[in-house]
C-alpha cells in the first residue's frame, strides 16, 4: 500500500510540473491581406523598432528574412543591424516570430522601411507514415503564402511588359558587354545597350557626316533622327546670336553693340548710327558741333550718349549736338540742338525710331540748372578696390558752385588716397554709400572743406547727407596729428546729416577755425543732425572755433588709441585761444559711450569742455547720455568754473570716475545754472549745485 501511495503522489507531482517544462507554442496567426512592410521615421536613433508582421524564417540568418531600407537606400545586414525577440533566442523560439525587434548598430536619421524578403528553402520535412499536426500545416502553408505575398508586392515595384509581349527579348547582355553603357530599347521594343558620351568610349549615333562644333538638330516630324544643323557656335547676329564667345565682346561693337565708345578730339563730328557713347578726349579750343544720325537709322528706344570725358568743354568752348535733316530734339536747348556748356557734362539721346530724339540732360548749360552727377560720370569705378582719387576730385570739382547735386548710389564703395577738397556750393547725397581710405593711405584727412591750398579761401554752403567716411584704420601704418574724416575750417553754412565717420587715425569730424596766424576765421552756422563717429583714434568730433552751431542727436563712441595723444573724447569742445573761441553752441540729445584708452592725463570722457573757461561762451548741453567712458560722462572745465555752460537732463552710467566733473564739484547734477539778468530784488542765480 505504501508503494502504491508513493507512486500516486509522484504521478500527481509530475502532472503539476508539466506546464513549466513544455508549454505548447501559440497558434499560427492568420496572414493579413496587406503589404509585409513596416515604416518608421527616426532621428538620431538606433530604432529598436517592432517588426509588425510575422517572420517565418528558419535558422538565424536574419538577412534572408527581411530587407532594411533607410531613406530609399538598402542597408546590408552584416554589421549594420540585428533582429532580436523578447521571447528568447532566435534559433529556438517557435515560428512564426511575431514580436521581432530591429536594432541598428549606429544611430540613424530618416525614414526606415522594413520589408519581408524570405528566402525560400525547406530544411526539414514532415515525418512520413503519420498524421501531421494542424499547427505544423498552418505554419508551412502560411509561410508559403507570406513568401508569395512578398513576391507579389515586389512584382508591383518591378518594370514589366504588357501581356502578349512574350516574343520580345528582355534578357540583358553580359556584364562585360553592358558595362558603362546606357540601357534602352530597340526598334522592336526589346532590351538594347547603347554607348554613352562621357564615362564610356562610344559615340552618339548621328548623321553620316557632320562638321565639328555645328549644332545637332532633330530631323523629321517624329524627331527620331539627328542631323547637322549647318550652323555652329557662336550663333551669328543674323541668327539671333551675338557672334561672340564672351559676355564682354557680345556687348561690344563686334556683337550687339551695346557697350561701344567713340573718342573724339577738338573737332566737329558726325555721329554714326553704330555709335553708342561718343566722348571728348581733348580740351576744346573753340566751340564745336557734333551731328546726330537720323532718328530712323537706329532702333526705336536706342540711346546715344554724348559726354565730355576730357573735361575740355567750357562756357565759351561749348559742345553743340544738332539734329540730322528735319529731325526734332525734344527737351534740348532748342528743338534742333542740345548744348553742353560746362566741364564734364553729358547728354543722353533716345530715338523714337522715326524722327525724334528725346534728350536727358546730365550736364548744365548754365550754373543755375541743377542736375545730378555721380563719381561714375567721371570714370570712377567705386568697386571697393580701384583707387578712384582722381575721379572723385574731378567729381567734387564738377558739382561745386551749385552746378549739380552730387550723388553716390547706395552699395558703392569708392576708394581714395585722402584729402578730397570740397568747394563752396556743394551738395552730396550718399545714403548707403562709402568713401574709404585706401590701404596705407596714411592721410591726415578725408573730405576737407576750408581754406586749403586747393581751394584758396573759406567755403560757404556745404551740404552732406548720408554716407560713411571710413578711415580704414586697421590698414594704416602710422598715427597722424590734426585732421579728420570730415575736416571743415573757416566754413559757413554747413549742414551734415545722417553721416558716419569711422575708423580714422585722426578725428572722425572736425569743425573750427581761427583768426590767428593767418587764419581766415571761425566756422559759423553749422547744423549737424544724427552724426555717428565710432572707432576713431584721437576724438570722435572736435569743435575748436565755431560760432552758432546746433548738434541734434548723434552717437560718438569708442574713441581710443595707444599713443596717449588726443583727448579720446566722444565730442571735444576745446577752444585753445580767444581767436578760436566756441560761442553760441547747442547740443541736444547726443550720446557718447566707450571713449578713452591709455590716457594718463585729461580726456577719455564722453563730452569734454576743456581749455580756458573764457573761451567758451553760451554752450547749452541738454539731454545728453554718457555710458561707460574711461573718466567722466561730461568733463567740464576741470581747472575752472563753468559760468558759460548750461547743462540739464544729463544721464548715464558706468563711467570710470563720475558722471559729471566741474570745478571742485564731482558728480552733481545739474552742474550749474548760468547767472541771469539782475532782477528788481537783486541779482539772479549765479551757480546752483543740486546733488543727484
Amino acid at each position: 500500500m505504501n508503494i502504491i501511495r508513493r507512486v500516486i503522489l509522484a504521478l500527481a507531482l509530475s502532472a503539476s510540473l508539466t506546464p513549466a517544462f513544455g508549454q505548447s507554442p501559440p497558434p499560427v496567426p492568420t496572414l493579413p491581406d496587406a503589404e509585409r512592410r513596416t515604416s518608421y521615421s527616426i532621428t538620431a536613433s538606433t530604432c529598436n523598432c517592432n517588426i509588425n508582421f510575422a517572420i517565418f524564417g528558419d535558422s538565424t540568418d536574419v538577412g534572408n528574412w527581411v530587407q532594411v531600407w533607410v531613406n530609399g537606400v538598402q542597408v546590408p545586414q552584416s554589421g549594420n543591424w540585428t533582429i532580436t525577440s523578447p521571447t528568447g533566442p532566435l534559433a529556438t523560439i517557435p515560428r512564426p516570430i511575431t514580436d521581432a525587434v530591429l536594432t541598428f548598430t549606429t544611430a540613424q536619421t530618416g525614414t526606415v522601411e522594413i520589408v519581408g524578403a524570405r528566402r525560400p528553402r525547406r530544411l526539414s520535412q514532415f515525418g512520413e507514415n503519420r498524421g501531421v499536426a494542424a499547427r505544423d500545416l498552418n505554419l508551412a502553408i502560411t509561410d508559403l503564402v507570406a513568401e508569395n505575398r512578398e513576391q507579389w508586392d515586389a512584382l508591383i515595384r518591378t518594370m514589366t511588359a504588357p501581356p502578349g509581349d512574350t516574343q520580345v527579348p528582355m534578357v540583358l547582355p553580359s556584364a562585360s558587354n553592358r558595362a558603362s553603357k546606357i540601357l534602352g530599347f530597340d526598334a522592336n521594343g526589346g532590351v538594347a545597350i547603347y554607348s554613352q558620351v562621357g564615362g564610356g568610349t562610344g559615340n552618339v549615333t548621328g548623321p553620316v557626316s557632320s562638321i565639328n562644333n555645328d549644332l545637332a538638330c532633330f530631323n523629321g516630324t517624329t524627331g527620331q533622327v539627328i542631323k547637322d544643323c549647318g550652323t555652329g557656335l557662336p550663333l551669328a547676329l543674323t541668327q539671333g546670336g551675338t557672334g561672340q564667345t564672351s559676355a564682354a565682346t557680345a556687348r561690344g561693337s563686334s556683337g550687339l553693340n551695346i557697350d561701344q565708345y567713340t573718342p573724339r578730339g577738338d573737332s566737329i563730328y558726325t555721329i554714326l548710327s553704330t555709335d553708342r557713347t561718343v566722348g571728348t578726349n581733348a580740351a576744346f579750343t573753340a566751340a564745336r558741333i557734333w551731328t546726330l544720325p537720323a532718328a530712323n537709322s537706329v532702333n526705336a528706344g536706342q540711346t546715344i550718349v554724348v559726354a565730355d570725358f576730357a573735361g575740355g568743354v567750357s562756357s565759351s568752348n561749348t559742345l553743340t549736338v544738332q539734329r540730322a535733316g528735319s529731325d526734332t530734339i525734344v527737351g534740348g536747348t532748342t528743338s534742333t540742338t542740345a548744348v553742353i556748356a560746362i566741364s564734364g557734362g553729358r547728354l543722353d539721346f533716345r530715338s523714337d525710331g522715326i524722327s525724334k530724339w528725346s534728350v536727358a540732360t546730365k550736364s548744365a548749360s548754365t550754373s543755375t540748372n541743377l542736375g545730378t552727377k555721380t563719381p561714375m560720370d567721371y570714370s570712377a569705378a567705386c568697386d571697393g578696390t580701384t583707387d578712384d582719387s582722381t575721379a572723385l576730385q574731378a567729381w567734387l570739382d564738377g558739382i561745386k558752385t551749385n552746378a549739380f547735386t552730387g550723388w553716390i548710389p547706395a552699395g558703392r564703395t569708392c576708394i581714395f588716397n585722402g584729402l578730397l577738397s570740397i568747394s563752396s556750393g556743394t551738395t552730396i547725397y550718399a545714403y548707403g554709400a562709402t568713401l574709404k581710405l585706401k590701404n596705407s593711405g596714411n592721410a591726415n584727412s578725408g573730405l576737407v572743406c576750408g581754406p586749403t591750398t586747393q581751394l584758396g579761401g573759406p567755403v560757404d554752403v556745404v551740404n552732406i547727407f548720408g554716407g560713411t567716411l571710413d578711415g580704414n584704420r586697421v590698414n594704416q601704418t602710422n598715427s597722424l596729428g590734426s585732421g579728420a574724416g570730415l575736416y571743415c575750417i573757416s566754413a559757413t553754412r554747413v549742414h551734415v546729416r545722417d553721416t558716419k565717420s569711422i575708423n580714422w587715425r585722426v578725428d572722425g569730424f572736425y569743425f573750427g577755425g581761427t583768426t590767428a596766424g593767418g587764419g581766415q576765421g571761425k566756422s559759423a552756422f553749422v547744423f549737424l543732425e544724427n552724426l555717428e563717429a565710432s572707432g576713431n583714434y584721437r576724438t570722435g568730433m572736435s569743435v575748436v572755433g565755431v560760432d552758432r552751431m546746433v548738434i541734434i542727436g548723434g552717437f560718438f563712441n569708442s574713441t581710443s588709441n595707444t599713443n596717449n595723444d588726443g583727448t579720446q573724447c566722444g565730442v571735444d569742445f576745446e577752444p585753445d585761444a580767444a581767436t578760436s573761441a566756441n560761442t553760441n553752441i547747442t547740443v541736444v540729445g547726443a550720446s557718447a559711450s566707450g571713449n578713452g584708452g591709455t590716457l594718463s592725463t585729461t580726456g577719455g570722457s564722453g563730452f569734454c569742455v576743456l581749455g580756458s573757461p573764457s573761451n567758451t561762451q553760451n554752450l547749452v548741453l541738454y539731454g545728453l547720455n554718457a555710458v561707460s567712458n574711461q573718466r567722466y560722462g561730461i568733463d567740464t572745465f576741470a581747472s575752472g568754473g563753468p559760468p558759460n555752460v548750461r547743462l540739464s537732463a544729463m544721464s548715464g552710467s558706468g563711467n570710470g570716475t563720475a558722471l559729471v566733473n566741474t570745478s571742485n564739484v564731482v558728480d552733481w547734477f545739474p552742474t550749474g545754472i548760468a547767472a541771469g539778468a539782475a532782477n528788481s530784488g537783486g541779482a539772479g542765480f549765479r551757480t546752483v549745485n543740486i546733488p543727484n
